[in-house]
This record gives structure tokens, sequence and C-alpha cells, in this order.
């Protein structure tokens, strides 16, 4: 006889996996963002838990927005985690907010001090970010003729996990 596998068993060790409440914690440079991020699938033997990646991205974007919005200054740690959850590169960043590369990489490693309307511009990819907007949709409305029509990609926000009914009936 086949052993089937239970779909609802722990990845990390085959423990029984129950819906829990999950508190998590963000590590945003030098700060730890703590986010009520709902009930996700948790084992009970070992605490490893499961959460879509676009539920996990949208925690990683409103953690930076928490940190930004919060602090008066960026730290090259704070900023380097916004460039990655962002997703871009140096010098995607660079063209974004008019910088050369070389200019992100010294804010990057804390050898200058980072502007504020860097702060700011942060800011305001981290709201795009929320919507939906992609870096590459960004970086091809940089260009778009200035005078033509400039399409975005956006992708609907996440919604927060649904379990399927298979799931709940397990648990």
């Amino acid at each position: 006889m086949d052993s089937m596998v239970n779909p609802f068993a722990c990845m990390n060790c085959g423990g029984e996996m129950k819906v829990q409440a999950h508190t998590h914690v963000e590590k945003v440079g030098e700060y730890r963002v703590i986010i009520q991020a709902g009930p996700v699938p948790t084992c009970a033997a070992c605490g490893e838990w499961e959460m879509p990646m676009a539920r996990l991205k949208a925690i990683e974007v409103r953690s930076a927005l928490t940190v930004l919005l919060e602090k008066r200054n960026m730290s090259s740690g704070v900023l380097k985690y916004v460039r990655r959850v962002l997703g871009l590169r140096q010098q995607d960043l660079g063209r974004l907010i008019g910088h050369n590369p070389q200019v992100i990489s010294r804010w990057e490693n804390g050898a200058d001090e980072i502007p504020r309307d860097v702060h700011v511009a942060m800011v305001g990819l981290l709201k795009l970010a929320e919507t939906g907007a992609t870096p590459e949709g960004l970086l091809r409305a940089l260009d778009a003729p200035a005078d033509g029509p400039s399409e975005l990609t956006a992708e609907p926000p996440p919604e927060p996990p649904q379990l399927s009914q298979e799931f709940r009936a397990a648990v």
C-alpha cells in the first residue's frame, strides 16, 4: 500500500499544523517591527509557520513603511532593506530617484548621510509597491515618452490568506 503524505503536516518536522494567530517580527535595518499577521498554519511541534509569499511581501513593505514614517533619519541598513524589498538594484534605484549607483552605495555603506528627499522618495516607492506597482513598471515609465501615455503593470493587492476547506477540516 502506498504511504500517503499528509499535506497539512509541517514541512520541517512532519508535525501537525494548526491555524494560530501569528505575530511576525521583521528586522528592518537596526529596527525590529512587530506585526500581528493574522492566522497562519503553525506547527504544534516545532513552531514553523507557513505564509503565502504575497502576504509576506506585503508585511515587508508595511514594516519598511512603519520605520520610515516613525523615524526622522533613514539609516544605511534601512535603505538597503527598502531597496531589497522593492526588488531593485542600486543602479535601478538610482534611476528612479535621480542619483548614480555610486552615491547609493555610499549611502548604503554609511559613508554619506542619506538626504531627507531620498527618505521621502522611499516612502513614495513603498506606497506604490502597496498598490501593486512593480519596479519594472516604474522603470518602464521612466523610459516612456514624456508626451505619450505611460503604462504601468500592477497586480491586485494581496489579500490575507484564505484557508482551504480541506485544511480547516483537518485542523
